[in-house]
C-alpha cells in the first residue's frame, strides 16, 4: 500500500481551513476502518475524521484504499472508490502502480513493463526504451519537437525572442530571410557530414553567442553557368549528393592573385572560380576555375588539368603530364585530369582518383581503395586489391571488405579499436599525427 503520510498532513490542514474546525467533526471513538465512522468521515490513524473531499460526495465511506482522497473526484460523484491519480490502479486498493498494455497508457515519465507502469530510466540505446513521447538521443531520453525519426524541415515553435532552440537530434531555427521556424538535423562535419539527409549539407551558423552546426537545404545543384544562375550570379560549390552552397562572386579575373580571407567584391574571384592556395597554412592563392573531375576532361586552360577539390567537384590546377601508371617526379602534383602523383615504396607514380562504389577504376586487378586517405572515405585511389582475407589486414579492428579494402566501419569513434581513432564517413581513421 502506498505511503500517503505527507499528503495526509496537507489534506488535514486543507480540511480544517475548509470546514472551520477539524476536532469538532471527529468521532471520539477509535476505528479500524472507514466503515466504522459516521457518514462523511474516514478512518485515519485509528480516528474518525471528516473527509476533505470538496462537493460531489455521496457520503459513501466504503473506501478501502486506506488513503485520503486528495480532492480529485470522479466525474459523476464520488462512489467511495479512490480515483486514479496516475500512480494507482484506480480500484480503491492502491498498489502504487498503474495497469497498462502499452506505454501510451502510462503517465509521462513512465513506461509499460509486464503490464505495469513504472518510472523509466533516462538512459537508453533505442527510442522504445524511453517514456511515452520521448526519444533516445545520444543515450538519453528527451522530448523533442517533431517526435522521433525523420523530421527535417518540419514546422516547430521557438521561445519568444529566440532564433533557435535545441530539440535533441534537431535544432528549431528561424533562418535569415524566412518567416517560419523549421527543424534542421544536427551535424558535426561542416560541409561534408554524411549524416545529413539528401539535398542538404552541414552548415554552420551563429546568433552572436552560440555556434551551431545543422543540415541546411541545398542552395544549388551543379557548377558552371547553371550553378551560377541558381546562385543568382554567385558561385555554386558542390559538396555531396548533388547539393551545393552559394559562395559570393567578386571581380578578380581567372589567374589573379587573391586572399582567402577577402570579403569584398574587389578581393574575391569571379563566378565559378575559387581562391585556391598552393601552400597549406597560407591565405594567399590564385583564382582558379571549377571543373568536373569525374567528367571527360579538357575543361581547364592550357597547362592546367582538373584536380580533386572534393568528392563532388574539381578545380583547375597546373599539371605536370603523365597518365595512370606512369612514373612521376613531383609527389603531390597533378599529372592530368583526375590523376595525381603519389609516392610508393618502389617510386612515384601517377594514379587515378576514384569514388567509393562508383566503378571509376578500369585497370587490371585495380580496385578503389577508399580507405587510403586519413580525412575521408568518399574517394580514394585506383590500386591493386589490398586483401582477400581478414588476416591480410594489419590495422586494429579492420576486416577485408568485398572490394578488397581493409577497413573498420563505425558509427561513432567509441566503436573504433585503435587508440585515438576517429570515425570519419563511417570508417575508423587513425590520428593524423
Amino acid at each position: 500500500m502506498k505511503n500517503y503520510t505527507p499528503l495526509l498532513s496537507l489534506c488535514l490542514v486543507l480540511a480544517c481551513a475548509a470546514f472551520s474546525a477539524c476536532a469538532a467533526g471527529a468521532d471520539d471513538d477509535g476505528c479500524t476502518s472507514s466503515a466504522e465512522c459516521d457518514s462523511g468521515q474516514v478512518c485515519i490513524s485509528g480516528e474518525c475524521v471528516r473527509s476533505s473531499r470538496p462537493g460531489g460526495d455521496t457520503g459513501n465511506t466504503n473506501d478501502t484504499g486506506g488513503s485520503l482522497d486528495v480532492g480529485i473526484d470522479t466525474a459523476v460523484g464520488d462512489t467511495g472508490v479512490v480515483p486514479d491519480t496516475g500512480n494507482d490502479t484506480g480500484t480503491g486498493d492502491d498498489t502504487g502502480t498503474t495497469g497498462c498494455t502499452t506505454s501510451s497508457d502510462c503517465p509521462v515519465g513512465q513506461s509499460c513493463t509486464n503490464g505495469t507502469c513504472a518510472p523509466n530510466s533516462t538512459t537508453c540505446t533505442v527510442d522504445s526504451q524511453c517514456f511515452t513521447g520521448a526519444c533516445c538521443v545520444d543515450g538519453t531520453c528527451i522530448v523533442q519537437q517533431g517526435g522521433c525519426g525523420g523530421s527535417q524541415g518540419a514546422a516547430c515553435t521557438l521561445p519568444q525572442g529566440e532564433v533557435f532552440s535545441d530539440e535533441g537530434e534537431y535544432y528549431c531555427i528561424l533562418l535569415e530571410g524566412t518567416t517560419n521556424s523549421l527543424l534542421y538535423k544536427k551535424c558535426t562535419e561542416v560541409f561534408f557530414d554524411p549524416a545529413c539527409p539528401a539535398n542538404t549539407y552541414c552548415s554552420s551558423a551563429s546568433d552572436g553567442t552560440n555556434d551551431i552546426d545543422f543540415c541546411a537545404p541545398a542552395e544549388c545543384t551543379t557548377t558552371g553557368a547553371t550553378g551560377t544562375s541558381q546562385c543568382g550570379g554567385d558561385t555554386c560549390i558542390l559538396l555531396r549528393n548533388n547539393t551545393g552552397t552559394c559562395f559570393p562572386a567578386g571581380n578578380l579575373s581567372p589567374g589573379a592573385s587573391c586572399d582567402t580571407g577577402a570579403t569584398d567584391a574587389a578581393g574575391t574571384c569571379s563566378a565559378n572560380h575559387f581562391c585556391q592556395t598552393d601552400t597549406q597554412g597560407t591565405t594567399t592563392g590564385t583564382c582558379r576555375q571549377f571543373c568536373d573531375v569525374w567528367g571527360s576532361g579538357g575543361q581547364c586552360p592550357g597547362g592546367q588539368a582538373c584536380d580533386l577539390f572534393n568528392s563532388a567537384q574539381g578545380i583547375c590546377a597546373p599539371a605536370i603530364g603523365g597518365s595512370n601508371g606512369d612514373t612521376c617526379s613531383s609527389t603531390g602534383s597533378l599529372c592530368t585530369d583526375g590523376v595525381g602523383c603519389f609516392a610508393f615504396s618502389d617510386g612515384d607514380y601517377c594514379v587515378d582518383y576514384c569514388r567509393r562504389n562508383a566503378g571509376d577504376c578500369s585497370g587490371f586487378d585495380e580496385q578503389c581503395n577508399w580507405n587510403i586517405f586519413l580525412g575521408t572515405s568518399e574517394f580514394g585511389l585506383c590500386l591493386p586489391s589490398q586483401c582477400l582475407f581478414d588476416s591480410d589486414c594489419t590495422e586494429p579492428g579492420e576486416t577485408c571488405h568485398d572490394d578488397g579494402v581493409c577497413a573498420q566501419l563505425c558509427s561513432t569513434a567509441a566503436g573504433c579499436a585503435g587508440t585515438n581513432y576517429q570515425c570519419i564517413d563511417g570508417v575508423c581513421k587513425p590520428p593524423s599525427n
